[in-house]
């Protein structure tokens, strides 16, 4: 069986900002999505200083508190990352992207929405889900916890803004004033008012205020009329703010002082608002009073006290904004982030920070490698900049046209590329400077390939000819007035029928293939351009194509989604592979081998073995269409660009694998996909309760089913089952001790040994394999028990309650046991003795816990208030007011 080395991928760069999620600020540092991964950037050096990344998906949403991130991922997945110790915490309840995320006031609990229309509230201390709420028609785009209330605000795309009461799990009121999709939420807290900002489709920001005390009373009805009650509501309408942007309203932010509200939508500047001070209030009332006539009253309204203040210019769309002191930081569409500093001057405002040297502005469309593949380059439609692949730092960047291909030159100190336009630019890397630009053809040159005796190199391009060129020397005296520099001289031209996609020469330098719009491929000689063969079969026009080192083979590639394998000494077909799900843009030899890697719309980088006509293995990483592909020269390393902005380097490991076990795992993982779809399938539908759907209930179980959740609860079953079979064994063992000290234990089972150890007891054994799943999957796997095994279950929780340990894990499995098989519970006797004594160990053992939380609080609380006064201590304040208190001094042992 042969073994082939596994390709990881070892680097992913070129991406600053991804507009998938938001971005936040916290004064420090800034914390951005790029892609799958979030990164966190040092704006005063202007650095990324750190990334978290775990898992494949887009990150979707964030939300920040104290030193907890939280991330929603494109597959329905919330992270809780500690920034301290770089650990996360899982969470699965969602079966869609998540749109939004709000921790609460303490950080204790955590709301997420998603577009599959439900809102997951999280215990991130408990690590479990505590319940859904189901009720919105569609996505919820916003969520914002009230503070000092334990009620949650949320808006979504069927236009509502709901608030919640977590208390009673239920909708408590329904503001159903919108005139379209609610996209953005945030408020105000002064006092015990609270002023409510709704941003929506229809690019009005409307001002509401919230009555604290009417949900606090809990919605009770105030009867005017015996007849005619009446339900209070506690959010009122004040106003709509003045906007100059009639878009679509896409993020509301609010200072953290409140005093100013950012509002930004699909255009390239955020509106900042400011909230007048009761003063300026009175200042205002007092001017407009002079101007009135006949001592008319002066009514201010919304838009009076909260006026505009500023209105900043980006450089692109903004996708996403936050505050932090009088800082401003904005995430643009065109892959860069920028900073203002709101001021007290006539500007207001001023730009301190741009971050836009570690990616292009645009899609990247080629890349090359340098021969030694230390290097690589990557060409945009504006620019050209040249990376290490040892730090995946960018080192330089040049200015250019819409680059189409490029290639290193001989001793990589220079580099060519061809544009849109049908120019040749050749760059000194060096001086990084542009030597010459010449008008090469008519049309945008497609393809480029250096010849292998490195003398010169071909462009064809769509203006239907092929045209040769050589390497020369000359002397510029703007260049330099001794020294030579290198220039292009054009030294024949090949004429064809048929726009030119793709040109490529062997490495013996004996024939050229010429991919034309025709959907063939035309071989000729290289020393006379004789025509050779034509090779045709291909559905679609060859994007890309290559030849094998020894020249024998030569591979096309085509939007038809297939890649051929033909001969080139009959120009027959080897084999048509069904490559790619969509078009494939890119395909290389690795240089001494018949492996080929190709690239394709679908995402997908594969190997390929072009002798057996097979594919090796998939590599996934990329978001979107992967464009350009460049493979090292003995494929150590395969580079590839794509659509989401992202490089990408896949490096061969020393991990080996064979054919038949990457099948299989293929094919496995298939399989869970599946259970997984058939299990959703008799989910609620998403947009429960919309017209035609099935009634659901508006609150439901947090989590979700997942892969990992079933190998949980096969893992829980299979533990429970060699517990019955080893207790058995155990109890006779221990029965025979008595008789006979020297018999020996009984043997343990396999799983003991993979899982546990041979020392411990069956109970204990059971306890290590619970420990073992996240608190996140244990309600599934709990769920996933047949009840005889709860029953087993319940004897070895009656073992765990007795000797006292892991009372809060106990506690939670008992609880979720009793809600869920509460009826068969009352109807089993036999589990009537282990219940009772369940009960009566763990009402000692919490007892014991409840006096030792309140004495450690009571401790806390004196420690505090000693600390307070010795705050007081030192205010300028006169000594002869307290003359009886004295300093305590509190020493810890």
């Amino acid at each position: 069986m042969k073994l082939f080395q596994r390709y990881k991928q070892s680097a992913s760069f070129g991406v600053i900002y991804s507009p998938n999620s938001n971005i936040i600020y916290d004064g420090n540092r800034c914390y951005c999505s790029i892609l799958e991964s979030v990164a966190i950037y040092d704006l005063k050096l202007g650095t990324c200083v750190d990334r978290l990344q775990e898992g494949t998906h887009n990150v979707t949403a964030m939300a920040l508190h104290n030193r907890l991130l939280a991330c929603g991922y494109a597959n329905g997945t919330v992270r809780v990352w500690n920034l301290d110790t770089k650990t996360c915490t899982v969470f699965n309840g969602h079966r869609a992207p998540v749109s939004c995320l709000a921790f609460d006031a303490i950080g204790s609990r955590l709301a997420s929405g998603s577009n599959d229309t439900d809102i997951v509230l999280w215990d991130i201390v408990a690590e479990a889900g505590l319940f859904r709420f189901k009720g919105h028609k569609d996505q919820v785009t916003c969520l914002k916890f009230l503070s000092g209330l334990n009620h949650l605000i949320s808006g979504s795309k069927d236009t509502l803004i709901k608030v919640w009461d977590l208390t009673a799990q239920i909708c408590v009121e329904n503001v159903v004033s919108q005139r379209g999709e609610v996209w953005a939420l945030d408020c105000v807290v002064d006092g015990e008012d609270i002023t409510l900002f709704t941003g929506t489709a229809d690019g009005q920001v409307r001002v509401w205020s919230l009555d604290p005390s009417v949900l606090q009373s809990k919605f009770e009805q105030q009867t005017t009329d015996s007849e005619n009650p009446e339900i209070q509501k506690s959010i009122q309408l004040l106003g709509t703010l003045n906007r100059q942007g009639k878009d679509r309203v896409f993020t509301i932010k609010v200072h953290p002082d409140g005093e100013y509200i950012g509002v930004q939508g699909q255009e390239k500047m955020v509106e900042i608002f400011k909230r007048k001070t009761a003063q300026e209030l009175k200042k205002t009332i007092s001017r407009r009073k002079k101007r009135a006539k006949n001592n008319e009253e002066i009514e201010l309204t919304i838009a009076d006290k909260i006026p505009s203040y500023e209105t900043i210019r980006f450089k692109a769309k903004v996708r996403s904004f936050d505050f932090s002191g009088v800082k401003i930081v904005a995430g643009l569409s065109n892959n860069s982030i920028e900073v203002f500093e709101l001021t007290d001057d006539e500007n207001k405002h001023r730009q301190l920070v741009t971050l836009d040297i570690a990616g292009h502005r645009s899609d990247v469309r080629s890349i090359a490698l340098s021969s030694d593949d230390e290097f690589l380059a990557s060409g945009s439609g504006d620019s050209i900049k040249i990376w290490n692949l040892r730090t995946n730092n960018c080192i330089n960047t040049m200015d250019s046209g819409y680059v189409l291909c490029s290639a290193f030159l001989p001793g990589n100190k220079h580099f060519i590329v061809g544009t849109k336009t049908g120019d040749l630019e050749l760059y000194e890397l060096s001086s990084s400077s542009l030597l010459e630009s010449v008008k090469a053809h008519d049309g945008p040159i497609w393809s480029l390939c250096l010849k292998p005796d490195k003398t010169g190199f071909v462009t064809g391009s769509q203006d239907k000819q092929v045209k040769f060129w050589e390497f020369r020397s000359v002397l510029d005296e703007s260049y330099s007035k001794i020294t030579k520099r290198l220039t292009l001289h054009h030294a024949r031209t090949l004429k064809l029928s048929d726009d030119v996609m793709c040109v490529r020469i062997s490495p013996d330098n004996r024939l050229l293939a010429v991919a034309l719009l025709d959907l063939t491929v035309k071989v000729f000689y290289m020393d006379s351009l004789n025509f050779f063969l034509s090779l045709y079969g291909h559905k679609l026009p060859v994007i890309s194509m290559d030849i094998s080192f020894d020249s024998k083979i030569i591979i096309t590639a085509s939007s038809d989604k297939s890649v051929k394998i033909w001969g080139l000494d009959f120009g027959d077909c080897h084999k048509s592979l069904l490559a790619h799900q969509d078009a494939v843009m890119a395909c290389q030899f690795v240089w001494g081998t018949y492996y080929f890697f190709t690239a394709g719309k679908d995402k997908m980088l594969k190997w390929w073995d072009a002798e057996k006509f097979e594919e090796i293995a998939r590599l996934e990483g990329h978001q979107a269409e992967v464009w350009a592909l460049a493979v090292g020269k003995y494929g150590n390393i395969v580079v590839t660009a794509s659509h989401d902005k992202s490089i990408r380097v896949w490096e061969k490991t020393d991990d080996q694998f064979a054919l038949q076990e990457e099948r299989e795992e293929q094919l496995e993982k298939m399989y869970e996909d599946m259970e997984i779809q058939q299990d959703e399938q008799f989910a609620d539908a998403i947009g429960a309760g919309v017209d035609g759907e099935k009634e659901s209930q508006p609150v439901g179980n947090a989590t979700k089913q997942t892969a990992e959740s079933m190998k949980a609860g096969d893992l829980l079953l299979e533990s429970i089952l060699v517990w019955e079979k080893e207790r058995v064994d155990f109890d006779k063992y221990e029965e025979m001790l008595s008789q006979n000290k020297e018999i020996a234990r009984p043997p343990r089972d396999a799983l003991v040994y993979k899982y546990g150890g041979t020392d411990q007891t069956p109970e204990e054994f059971v306890l290590h394999v619970v420990k073992s799943i996240r608190p996140s999957h244990l309600n599934d796997a709990l769920l996933a028990l047949p009840f005889s095994q709860v029953c087993s279950l319940f004897m070895c929780l009656r073992t765990w309650a007795t000797t006292g340990t892991h009372i809060h894990l106990i506690s939670r499995i008992l609880t979720y046991l009793l809600q869920t098989h509460s009826a068969e519970i009352i109807n089993t006797k036999h589990l009537q003795e282990p219940l009772e004594k369940i009960q009566t160990k763990l009402t000692d053992h919490i007892k014991a816990y409840r006096d030792t939380i309140g004495f450690n609080n009571s401790a806390l609380q004196y420690l505090r208030r000693e600390l307070d006064f010795q705050e007081v201590g030192f205010d300028d304040q006169p000594v002869e007011e307290e003359p009886k208190r004295k300093r305590v001094v509190v020493v810890s042992k």
